[in-house]
């Protein structure tokens, strides 16, 4: 994770000489000819971005991925619907509301077997606007 105005070093090294290249959303940001590539992630804007690094030696290639997850400035604020409390509420047979107390948290995620365990926006907990809880409704389980 990361925040707005930071940067990351991204570097990529090969067992043998080929085309390496970094793709980030899609977009190819860096591209070469050799055993080493380097690029600088800046930060600049709040949102998931996927980046790829891949190579090829002519003859085969391969490429590897990992996400970044550049936070907003601060949580979404709302308080949660009446009557909820901290744990688990059924809602239905697939949904759930789930609470917690973390003061003193700057952002909560929930992960699971529903999401394959990776942070994402969609499962970025809300905030109440004490500051002392977090909840969110997961529909489809």
């Amino acid at each position: 994770m990361m925040e707005i105005g930071e940067s990351l070093e991204v570097n990529g090294i090969a067992s043998e000489l080929g085309t390496l290249s970094i793709v980030i959303n899609g977009d190819e940001v860096a591209t070469t000819e050799g055993l080493e590539i380097n690029y600088t992630f800046d930060a600049t804007e709040t949102g998931q971005f996927v980046l790829e690094l891949a190579g090829s030696n002519g003859v085969e290639s391969d490429a590897d991925q990992a996400s970044i997850l550049v936070l907003p400035e601060e949580p979404i604020q709302a308080w949660a619907p009446e009557g909820t409390e901290d744990g688990i509420t059924y809602l239905s047979d697939n949904a759930v509301r789930l609470q917690l107390f973390a003061p003193m948290k700057e952002f909560v995620f929930v992960v699971g077997d529903f999401n394959g365990w990776e942070l994402g926006f969609d499962y970025m907990m809300n905030q109440t606007p004490d500051g002392s809880r977090y909840w969110l409704d997961i529909e489809g389980l």
